[in-house]
């Protein structure tokens, strides 16, 4: 929002393109809506929220900016299916033999490197699914969950903050948990600076982690 108009737009991989233009009290009654749905405080100055709607979900971050304020909103088509193997998602047969065969050493940890949009998401998903399709315990702490996975047991970080966002229970306390109850692989959705701390004491102790980071090249 700026000028006092509401410009809504849509980013796909297009690009950014415009839809459309509306003015103040349209602006202020959208600022309203996200701050009931996604359970934020009342004129809070940034917040990252979800929400629900049928099946699918909806990440919400907002924040004032010098000219009024932005929101963004992704939308997650809630359940995972329909990719069965990492050659249906662009893997070559020697990449998806070389995957495969860490993720089945049940040793140390697999972290997936690459910018936004790239598919490190979906090929945790995929590798996770294929996993417990044959026989591993996974528990996943995501912040939030992308995509649900019905045979794994995944963690909604996002369920276990206050209104500014902060987490009552930390990531580390999940992990801690989800080793002490056996399980086989543990996820850690992405993985941030302050993570890589739990990523390596799970692969020390015996699991196998998988996760991912954004960053711009493997290196």
């Amino acid at each position: 929002m700026r000028n006092f108009e509401l410009n809504i737009r849509i980013r796909n991989h297009e690009g950014i393109n415009p839809i459309s233009i509306k003015g103040i009290k349209e602006a202020e009654i959208l600022r309203k809506w996200f701050e009931i749905k996604t359970g934020s405080r009342e004129g809070a100055i940034f917040y990252d929220g979800m929400f629900r709607i049928t099946h699918d979900d909806f990440r919400v971050n907002f924040q004032e900016t010098y000219a009024g304020y932005r929101i963004t909103t992704r939308v997650y088509l809630n359940e995972f299916k329909g990719l069965n193997s990492l050659e249906e998602a662009g893997y070559t047969q020697k990449a998806e033999e070389i995957i495969k065969d860490i993720s089945l050493s049940q040793d140390g940890g697999l972290i997936f490197s690459a910018p936004t949009g790239q598919g490190k998401t979906t090929t945790q998903n995929i590798l996770l699914t294929i996993l417990a399709n044959k026989g591993y315990e996974i528990i996943s702490v995501e912040n939030p969950v992308e995509k649900f996975i019905s045979k794994i047991d995944q963690i909604d970080m996002t369920k276990y903050t206050d209104a500014e966002g902060i987490h009552k229970v930390t990531k580390a306390n999940f992990i801690n948990n989800a080793m002490r109850s056996k399980a086989d692989v543990i996820g850690l959705g992405e993985i941030r600076e302050e993570d890589f701390d739990d990523a390596k004491k799970v692969a020390l102790t015996g699991h196998f982690f998988m996760g991912s980071t954004h960053t711009t090249s493997v290196l």
